[in-house]
């Protein structure tokens, strides 16, 4: 059960990694950018790997809070398995709302 652990914290990890990269020094310099069309395939091509990836997010996260639903930290990770839940399909309407440029999806 120690590899899940480790499975799951490093993949939540590198994912928020990647979302503060792209936050931080991405979207500056796209913004720079004049060209428009190179930003719209920059955010296409991360649009297809990230709901994978929140999705094994999700269900690493799942597996390892009913897997320690006994323990001391289980409520913990039912909490974050939560969270989780509620942010993937926020964090898809914003990238669908950066894709088409439009206040409403």
């Amino acid at each position: 059960m120690r590899a899940l652990g480790i499975l799951t914290v490093l993949c939540a990890s590198l994912m928020t990694g990647s979302e503060l990269a792209v936050s931080v020094f991405v979207n500056p310099a796209i913004w720079k950018l004049d060209d428009r069309a190179q930003a719209g395939e920059l955010a296409r091509s991360m649009g297809k790997v990230m709901p994978f990836w929140y999705g094994a997010a999700l269900l690493l996260l799942g597996t390892e809070a009913y897997q320690g639903r006994g323990d001391a930290g289980g409520r913990l990770l039912l909490a974050a398995t939560l969270i989780w839940l509620v942010t993937i399909p926020l964090a898809c309407l914003c990238w669908c709302r950066s894709i088409t440029g439009s206040r409403r999806v």
